[in-house]
Formats: C-alpha cells, sequence, structure tokens
C-alpha cells in the first residue's frame, strides 16, 4: 500500500505541476496579448496620421516554448502614398523574451513609395527581419531585409535592401528632440537600361542614416507648419553613394521654409572626380576641351598629400534652387504636399512639381 506521506508528496507534487504549467499558460496567452496590443497600436498609430491597417487574420502559436505570430493578408496604406502589401508574415521569439520578435516575410512584398504624380514599387519575394515591441506606436525598433528587389515600372534590380526605423519610448516633447531614426541602404542597383548611365550601370551602394527632429507630422500643410514652428528638421548623419569612380560622402541638415519646401545646408566631401571628369566626357555629359579645366577646378580644392584627392564641397538648399558654394547648379522640384491646393511656380525657373 502507498503511505500517506508518500500519497501527500505526489499530490504536492501535481498541484505544483500543474501551477507551473498553468502560470506558463498564462504567460503565453499574456504575451500573446501583448503583440495584439502591438499591432493594434501600429494600426491606431497609422489611422491618426490618416493612413490605414488592413489585416486578414492573426493567429498564434509556439507553445510552450516560442510565441508565432502568423499575419494573413497585411495592407498598409499611408497618407502620403506610400504603402506595404503583402500575403503575410511570421514573427516569433522565445517565450522568455517575447519583446524581439524575429520577423520572416512569406510570399511577394510590394513597398510603395511616393514618387511625383507616379508611384514607384519596389517588389521582393520575401525577407527577414527583427522587431521590437513597445511605446506609444506598438513599437520601438524593427529592421527589414529584402533580396533581390525590383523597382517597377522602371525595372531597376537591386540586390540587396535594408531599411530599419528606431522610435523613443515616449514622442518628444519639442523639435529639439529626436522622433524617429532611420536607416536606409541598398546594395548592387542595376539600371534597367545600362546606355546613358555615365558612371556606369551599377550603383555599388546607396546608404543614408539620418534622424526626424519632433514628433513625424502627418505630410499635410497644416501639421508639417506646426511641426516647422516647433523646431522640426531633418538631420542627415551620414550620407554615402559609391558609383563608379566616383565615392561622395555627406552630412547635413535640411528643414522647411514657410511655404514648407526644403532649405539646408550638407557637406559633402567627393572622391574619384578625375575618372568621373573622363566618365562624363566619354558619355558625351561634358565636353573635352572642358574637362581639363574642370579637373583643374576640382584639384584646386582638393587638399594636397592624399593618395586619392578629395574635394569637399559646401552645397546648400534654398530659394528652389541647388547651390554649390556661391554657384546656383540646379533647380529643385517644388513639393505639393497632400490636401495643398496651391499650385507650384509657373515660371519659366521654377522646377517642376514633385507631388507628395
Amino acid at each position: 500500500m502507498i503511505s500517506v506521506g508518500r500519497a501527500r508528496v505526489a499530490l504536492t507534487s501535481t498541484v505544483a505541476v500543474a501551477l507551473v504549467a498553468a502560470g506558463w499558460y498564462g504567460w503565453w496567452l499574456l504575451a500573446g496579448n501583448l503583440v495584439r496590443h502591438s499591432i493594434e497600436g501600429f494600426s491606431a498609430a497609422e489611422r491618426a496620421r490618416g493612413g490605414s491597417v488592413a489585416i486578414g487574420a492573426v493567429e498564434l502559436g509556439g507553445f510552450p516554448f516560442a510565441l508565432r505570430a502568423e499575419v494573413r493578408d497585411l495592407v498598409v496604406s499611408r497618407a502620403d502614398g506610400s504603402g506595404w502589401q503583402a500575403p503575410g508574415f511570421t514573427a516569433e521569439a522565445p517565450l522568455w523574451a517575447v519583446t524581439t520578435l524575429a520577423v520572416r516575410l512569406t510570399g511577394a512584398q510590394q513597398i510603395t513609395l511616393p514618387a511625383g504624380f507616379e508611384a514607384v514599387a519596389m517588389t521582393a519575394t520575401g525577407g527577414e527581419g527583427h522587431v521590437s515591441l513597445g511605446g506609444a506606436s506598438g513599437f520601438t525598433a524593427a529592421r527589414l531585409g529584402l533580396s533581390h528587389a525590383t523597382l517597377q515600372p522602371i525595372g531597376t534590380q537591386i540586390d540587396k535592401v535594408e531599411l530599419s526605423a528606431m522610435v523613443p519610448a515616449r514622442q518628444p516633447a519639442n523639435g529639439g528632440e529626436t522622433g524617429l531614426t532611420l536607416l536606409a541602404s541598398a546594395d548592387g542597383v542595376h539600371f534597367a537600361a545600362a546606355e546613358g548611365q555615365p558612371l556606369g550601370p551599377v550603383i555599388e551602394r546607396l546608404m543614408v542614416k539620418a534622424r526626424l527632429q519632433g514628433v513625424p507630422p502627418r505630410p499635410s500643410p497644416p501639421a508639417l507648419t506646426a511641426w516647422s514652428r516647433s523646431g522640426g528638421s531633418l538631420l542627415i548623419d551620414s550620407a554615402l553613394i559609391k558609383w563608379g569612380p566616383v565615392t561622395v560622402e555627406s552630412t547635413g541638415a535640411l528643414e522647411l521654409d514657410r511655404d514648407l519646401q526644403p532649405v539646408g545646408s550638407i557637406k559633402a566631401e567627393v572622391a574619384g572626380f578625375g575618372a568621373a571628369v573622363d566618365a562624363l566626357v566619354a558619355g558625351g555629359w561634358v565636353r573635352a576641351k572642358d574637362s581639363h579645366t574642370l579637373k583643374a577646378v576640382l584639384s584646386g580644392l582638393a587638399p594636397h598629400g592624399g593618395a586619392r584627392p578629395v574635394v569637399k564641397l559646401p552645397i546648400s538648399l534654398h530659394d528652389h534652387f541647388l547651390h554649390v558654394g556661391p554657384f546656383r547648379l540646379a533647380p529643385v522640384p517644388t513639393l505639393v504636399w497632400l490636401g495643398d491646393q496651391r499650385r507650384p511656380n509657373q515660371t519659366t525657373e521654377a522646377p517642376p512639381a514633385i507631388r507628395q
């Protein structure tokens, strides 16, 4: 016969295991609610900015050691015309660290970017990344990597795309605080048509890291005006272009003037300008008789002693034009924001409009 003492031990052990199992399952349910709440927070934040988020279904799984959320039929539409459409994605994390989820994209992804009167869509067959949950917007950090992407309708192929964003746990109190940090890069940008590309058919690398100061506004004149008046700006911490013989690195800051047009200054360092001038001559962009003068001017701006001369150029944006030093170089397209009824200046010197 089983003694009373042994029976009590067995019963106590059974109850303890049951309590642990119930607590573990309760934690899994709580973690699932956190994921659902974060999705709802993201949807609410997009609606507050004039956009929308549609999700066909969210299914939770992975018990007992992980939390897995399968999101199906996702459509994100933003007020500025950009968006994300996907048949679904899977986010998964170990149950003891559910606030950082690994994300795997499934099926054909389409990311639409506003670009003037015609939207440019980036398509890819899949990707991976991660998202850290929390904050008023539903997430505090996110990263997305895409391979073998295509820009439509222009047909440009991109070997690798990296996009990441970070938002603070609380909204910034003024324009002196960062409201959004962005990092975007593209490696191996192949133009659909090799002809007409003076520096070659492939851009080796594009990268920009920037901080949006102040609460990110809606792309409408009232919201942008309020953001600008509160000190909002875009700080470019670093930008890089490596295209053929040329490497350009830059930093700067941009703001909006009272007409909601970009103004600011950028410091650029250009290496490989000699070979670039030769390529421009070969492509018919620069006359051969002007190339020697152009090289001499650029060489005069480059410090001596380096293995590869680097030209430091002060670039500024104001009065609808791009300026390099004291020289007015080229017109800058007028931005016509969402809901703005004003028509861009139609004078002969006015740049074309890009509608956002």
